[in-house]
């Protein structure tokens, strides 16, 4: 029998949706995000006269922690948070914290107010699934809520797919210490402040693994910089560091010993 055709009929101009989005390349998701409001400083920015509450290379992870007000937890979707492990974790304020930062008591009782005094917090941040790694330091959020003209970060961004460098600044030698095991070849997942630490089959969920350590090496002396006078204001190695690298030259979290370890970190978040 033949084929008989037909006349197709146009029905309009309707556009017929699609069921997903491309929105962008995974390593650095184009998502609205700023740093929670509550977190602790880390280090005062000595050019920007303001402090800090996540490092550079720190893995972060969206809030989960739930408040009393409904309000706040519609908020907190987009803040970051250091991830913890899948593990509550304590806010502990500081001298420096205070007027500085909000109180994340506050935020439970639904009554905004600064840090007023130094110790540690009743409200826990919730245990966390790690998003990525800060390519940079992020600012406390908390000075837009806190002074009518300040505001110097107004979203932040993560790396999720990424080779890094990083001292391992939580390593004191001691196996009790998160990073001192960390060695070539073991996966890695991020300890309770969000820093790097060695993945343990058997003893940590898989859901927290953030990649790979490539290799660790000794912080050395390079190219003989300790020998080049340091150019005040150029921020660049020599004498001034010791001839070490400047992400090399740091300390020791809570000590003033210079950092002996660094890792080469493949980070890949599935």
């Amino acid at each position: 029998m033949a084929i008989s055709k037909r006349v197709k009929q146009p029905r309009g101009y309707e556009v017929q949706g699609i069921e997903y989005l491309e929105l962008a390349e995974g390593v650095q998701p184009p998502l609205e995000c700023i740093p929670a409001p509550y977190l602790a400083v880390v280090e005062e920015d000595k050019l920007f006269e303001t402090w800090r509450v996540i490092q550079a290379g720190t893995i972060v992870a969206f809030d989960k922690t739930n408040f009393a007000s409904e309000t706040l937890q519609v908020t907190n979707k987009k803040w970051l948070v250091p991830a913890n492990g899948g593990s509550d974790k304590t806010v502990t304020y500081a001298a420096a914290d205070i007027d500085e930062t909000i109180d994340i008591d506050s935020y439970e009782a639904a009554n905004v107010e600064a840090v007023a005094a130094a110790g540690a917090a009743t409200k826990q941040i919730a245990a966390n699934f790690p998003a990525g790694f800060a390519p940079y330091a992020f600012f406390s959020s908390a000075a837009q809520l806190l002074y009518h003209n300040f505001k110097l970060q107004n979203t932040v961004g993560f790396i999720t797919d990424y080779f890094i460098e990083l001292p391992l600044v939580w390593d004191t030698g001691s196996t009790s210490v998160t990073q001192a095991t960390l060695d070539t070849g073991h996966l890695v997942k991020p300890g309770a402040s969000g820093e790097v630490v060695k993945w343990v089959n058997g003893n940590d969920s898989v859901d927290q693994i953030v990649g790979r350590c490539v290799r660790t090496d000794a912080i050395a002396v390079k190219d003989a910089l300790n020998k080049v006078l340091t150019v005040p204001g150029l921020n660049l190695p020599g004498t001034g560091s010791s001839g070490r690298m400047l992400h090399e030259n740091v300390y020791l979290r809570g000590t003033t010993t210079l950092v002996t370890r660094k890792a080469k970190i493949n980070i890949t978040l599935a």
